[in-house]
Parts: structure tokens; sequence; C-alpha cells
């Protein structure tokens, strides 16, 4: 790669972020409650009467709360006109501890490299003091005070609520001014020798016409950036976006950070690199999410509680587990009623209404019943049933796939139990197939249509998220009807499976599944789908591809009409069952 056509305008880094070489931003440093300190001049004072004294209870000094987490805290607070944010890092962990015996704190990183691209020209955030506090070298308390900037939005969020992800008109022509302006800011940082190793849309604010990069402790200065890194950079920063950009808007992104002097060769291969990077990034994102939910987090709890393992969000609290649970166990041993849904030797499925919580939704209880020791073992090397439930439910959520959400999992011997918020009025795909797949008249023939499409794009989501449903039938996708559409909901999700993309066969198998309706539409409508969801893949383009589907579903059907879920459904409806 060419470094002269890397090179920015000199007008692409405008430092709001610069320090003033004036008496206020003189340094001045001093120790105080067993803390090392140093700040500009202009906050000595507040600092030692306003916020030391108040750094256990910032908003007894007036500060607002902004963001709070096990390990960190951040507070806006004014002083005479001026905003500052109050950053707090704690040391957590034992692990943490000795870890910063050999690195600098986050606070102190963070430091170091506002001032560092200060001197180099780089717009940041401008930290104005730094403070920690160490017992024998070992960290305990680390804090970072910078100035606020005004009328600043994360770069992710102005693209979202002000321009659209596909944005036209005037909003196209102001997100890929935007982008354009973005992409000089990169390329600057690059070419001065500083790496933002955690480079995406929440670390980048918009001011007017001003960016500033934020979160500065994974910033790298005095490096060489390398063509490797860039594109990773690059991708980083692409895949935080996701759907807020389109594809012509991200290859418009990587023109503008090569520069006019890049040739189409060179576009195509960084483009190629960055695409790479982005699905890896993505990946890795989504499996970080997806395994807060078996962590202590902000959103998360593990701990114990009547005899049980609990895993549940922090709004959702441990006596309300185990009061569903005694609920939900009451009614199965009370035998059938309404409130039970499914019963047998290996689950049993249960309504429950929220107690005392006006307006929220009803609990669904599944308990997984796991008789024998070789089941037991299987289950202690990869995990429960409801394990396995708590941790797909989640993972969809993380990846965009809809699911009921997910609210609790407790475990107790050879019972576990998952549960969500149940979906009030949704049927299973195959019964609303039965109903609707047939549909007279033009607005409800246009309805249906709409509703295999949806379907289809659905089924294409989950596969293009390398997630494998292992039974992806009609009654594992639920169907509630809206006044402008539909919600489809996948349940079952123990039986997700996560990090391999799903092969060909997996494919059909899948299809197949969900095409074993109890009364299929018109072959027509089953084209449809198919055609729908193969869109752009010529592999599955093919007469064979929907022949393969067809034999499969055949199976089932004919291996389902011989079942007493069969029978009681054509009792239902009157008929006798084929012969």
């Amino acid at each position: 790669m060419s470094r002269e056509h890397l090179r920015p305008p000199v007008t692409a880094c405008r430092t709001r972020g610069d320090l003033l070489h004036d008496e206020e931003t003189e340094l001045t440093s001093f120790t105080l409650r067993g803390a090392r300190w140093i700040a500009e001049r202009w906050l000595d004072a507040p600092l030692r009467e306003v916020i030391i004294p108040n750094l256990d209870r910032p908003e007894s000094a007036g500060a607002e709360r902004i963001k709070r987490t096990t390990t960190r805290s951040v507070y806006r607070l004014e002083l005479d006109g001026r905003a500052v944010f109050i950053k707090r890092h704690r040391a957590g962990s034992l692990g943490n501890r000795f870890k910063y015996l050999l690195l600098p704190s986050r606070a102190s990183a963070e430091w170091r490299a506002s001032r560092a691209l200060a001197e180099r020209g780089i717009p940041a955030a401008r930290a104005v003091a730094f403070g920690e506090r160490r017992v024998a070298g070992v960290l305990t308390d680390a804090v970072l005070i910078s100035a606020e900037v005004e009328n600043a939005h994360p770069l992710g969020q102005v693209i979202a609520d002000e321009l659209g992800a596909v944005a036209t008109g005037e909003a196209f022509r102001g997100k890929r001014a935007l982008l354009r302006r973005v992409a000089h800011l990169v390329r600057a940082t690059h070419d001065r020798g500083a790496l933002h190793r955690d480079l995406h849309g929440g670390n980048i604010l918009v001011s007017g016409d001003e960016l500033l990069l934020i979160d500065l402790h994974r910033v790298s200065v005095g490096v060489t950036v390398s063509r490797r890194r860039r594109a990773a950079n690059v991708a980083q920063l692409l895949a935080y976006l996701g759907n807020r950009v389109t594809a012509g808007d991200r290859l418009a992104f990587i023109r503008e950070y090569l520069g006019a002097g890049a040739d189409s060769a060179e576009v195509d291969a960084f483009a190629r690199a960055a695409g790479r990077g982005v699905v890896a990034l993505r990946e890795r994102r989504y499996t970080s999410r997806t395994k807060r939910c078996v962590k202590r987090s902000t959103g998360f709890r593990r701990e114990r509680a009547s005899g049980f393992s609990l895993y549940r969000r922090t709004d959702f609290p441990a006596d309300q587990v185990c009061r569903v649970i005694r609920e939900h166990q009451s009614k199965t041993a009370g035998g059938k009623s309404s409130d039970v849904l499914k019963s047998d030797l290996r689950t049993r499925v249960t309504l429950v209404e929220a107690a005392g919580e006006p307006g929220a939704p009803a609990r669904c209880v599944k308990e997984f019943i796991r008789p024998g020791a070789l089941r037991r073992l299987g289950d202690w090397i990869r995990g429960s049933p409801a394990r396995l439930a708590w941790l797909g439910a989640n993972g969809c959520l993380a990846r965009g796939i809809p699911t009921p959400r997910p609210l609790a999992m407790a475990e107790a011997g050879r019972r576990s139990f998952f549960i969500t918020e149940y979906v009030d009025g949704a049927v299973r795909f195959s019964d609303y197939v039965a109903r609707h797949g047939h549909p007279t008249g033009a607005g409800a023939v246009r309805r249906w249509r709409r509703f295999i499409r949806e379907a289809a794009d659905l089924v294409r989501r989950l596969h293009s998220h390398r997630l494998r449903h292992l039974d992806l039938s009609g009654k594992n996708l639920l169907v509630r009807e809206l006044e402008d559409g539909w919600e489809l909901c996948l349940v079952d999700v123990s039986d997700i499976r996560f990090g391999r993309a799903p092969d060909l066969p997996f494919r059909i198998r899948n299809l197949g599944q969900l095409d074993d309706v109890y009364v299929k539409p018109s072959r027509t409508d089953r084209l449809r789908f198919y055609r729908h969801y193969a869109r752009g893949l010529p592999e599955l383009n093919r007469r064979e591809f929907l022949a393969e589907i067809d034999a499969i579903s055949r199976a089932r059907h004919e291996h389902w009409l011989q079942s007493d879920e069969a029978r009681r459904f054509f009792e239902s409806q009157g008929q006798d069952p084929p012969a």
C-alpha cells in the first residue's frame, strides 16, 4: 500500500482536544487520601475540595450517574460552568490486581494516550486529571477525569437516529459526508502513528463538524500501523456499525480511507481483507455477548438460592425465580390443567402468572427431567438442557434472532428449569400454516405471500449467523399476528448450536423439517419460500435442492401420520386420518 495516498489532508483533523499551553493547563501533582494525583491547574481546588471527598458518593456533590457496572462507574459533574466526566475503575478480581503490577491501570493508560494524541494533532477527549491508589504496588483504585465535549453524540447513534441505515436524499448526502470525515480521522490516526484497538461507533464522538476519539485506554501511540492492522482496524469500526451502513457505504468509506491515489485492485484487496475481518469480529462479539449470561455482569447474576444453582437477569430477582419454580411444581403435581402446556416423562411446561407485577407478561417454565446416570453424565459434559436453552436464547437475542425473552435458569440434581416470558396470542407455525395456507381473495393472498417472505427471511438470518437448530420444525417456531405484520419467535432453543456455519445438507434438513406441516400450502407458495430463502445463493437455486427438501418433508410427514398427535389433530378437525 502506497503511503503517499494515505496521507490525510491537513484539514482532516481539527483538534478540539488540543492542549492549550497556558497557566490553566499546566500540571500539578499531589498525594491525598493515599492516592497520587496529576491534574491541570484549574482543577486543583475542585479536585481537592469536591471530587476526591465525594468519590464514594458522587451524587452528594451533584454528579449525575451516566453508567455503572461491577468494575467501572461514570459520572458527569458541573464545576463553575465547566462539565467533566469522572470515570472510576475498580481493580475488581485478584487477578486484575496482580495484572496491574506489570501494566498501567486503564485510567493511567487513557491519561497518557490523551496527552500523546494531542501532541500529534489527533482529536481526542481531553483528560484533565488522573489519580490512582496502590498498596505495596497493587492497584486498588484508579480515576480519570476528562473535559466534556458539548453537544457530542456517539457516531453509531448519530447514524442510526438521525441519518438512518438506508438513507435517501439529503440524509444520504449527510451520511456519506459524515463517513468521509470518519475515514479521514481513522486514516490520519494511523498515519500519525496511533492505533485505537477498540475502534467502534461508540468511541467516536460527533460534535457539529468535529470528531473526537474517546475511551483511550486501548490506544497505542508511536507505532507503525501496517496494512494488515489498518484493514483490521477499519473492519472493527465497520463491524460495529453493522446494519447501520449499507454495502455501498462500506465501500465508499474504504475508498475515502485509501485516498484518490488507490487503484481499483488495491481497493478490492483492502475491501476483501476488511470484509473477512468484519465477519470474524461479528462472530467474536456475538460469542462474547452470549457468554455474559453465565457470568456475573451488569445484566446477569449467578448465585445459589433454595438449593438451586441460578443464572438470571438482574431485573428478575432470585426470590421471584424460586416462587415461579414452586408454582410450576405445584401445577404439575396437580395433574392436567389449562396452565400445564405439556407434561411427559422428560419435559413439563407450565404457564405461571406474574404476581405483584401489573402489566408484566406471564412466565413460561420448562422443566427438564434427566433420568439415568448416563444422561446426567452427558449433561455434566455439555451442560444441562436448561443451561443449553439459556445459552441458546441469549445467543439468539445477541444476534437479533427473535425468541421469547429468557429470564432465568435453575439446576438442581437431575432436574433443571428454564424460565422465559410467555408470548401471549402466539400459535405454532404448523397451526398457522394449516389455518391460513390456502387464502382466498386478493388481499389475503398478498398478506400470505408477505408472511412467506418474512418466514424465509428468519430462517435465512438464522443460518447466516452460523446458528444450527437441530429441530427446526413447525412446532418450534411461534407466530403472533400483529396489526402490520407478524412476530416470529424460535422456541426449543436448547437445540441451538453455535459457531459452525450450516452446510448444504444441514440447510436442506432444516428446510425439510419446517416444510413438514399438517396441511401443506400450495407447491407454488412453497417454491416462493425456498426461492426467497435461496436468493443470491446459486448453490441452492437448483431443482435437486427442492427435491431433497421434499423427500425429507414427505418422510417426516408419513412418520407423523402414525403418531397420536396426528390422530388428535384430525379428531379436532372432524376428519379421519388418511389411509
